[in-house]
């Protein structure tokens, strides 16, 4: 399973329709089809039931659903995280102080990281 199926799948899911999920994902219609025969060959189920005027969701594409958008998401989220720590944006600071002197500055400076950038 891809990601890139799970796109597929969840645009046709949605539409209910291969032609408009296909129009969603700037894609031709007949990839997108192949690539919903290959997620169904891939998970051994038949994800809809196909008619000349209709698509509608097997029992095994709706349970497919929800899973589907969590996978979606969290692929989202970890682009999100390395592009933000690939920017500078998230991650980690380490520094070093000379003793009690700087010990409130320290503190001060540290907010004022996280203020500017709180992934950081």
């Amino acid at each position: 399973m891809e990601i890139q199926q799970l796109r597929v799948f969840l645009a046709v899911a949605e539409e209910l329709h291969f032609g408009r999920a296909a129009e969603r994902l700037h894609l031709a219609q007949p990839p997108v089809s192949r690539t919903v025969r290959q997620l169904e060959r891939d998970l051994g189920a038949d994800l809809f039931i196909r008619s000349t005027r209709s698509v509608q969701l097997t029992a095994a594409g709706a349970a497919l659903m929800t899973p589907a958008r969590e996978i979606l998401a969290a692929a989202d989220r970890a682009k999100a995280g390395v592009l933000a720590a690939d920017r500078g944006e998230a991650g980690t600071v380490k520094l070093a102080y000379a003793g009690a002197s700087t010990h409130v500055l320290v503190g001060v400076l540290a907010r004022e990281v996280r203020r500017v950038h709180p992934g950081i």
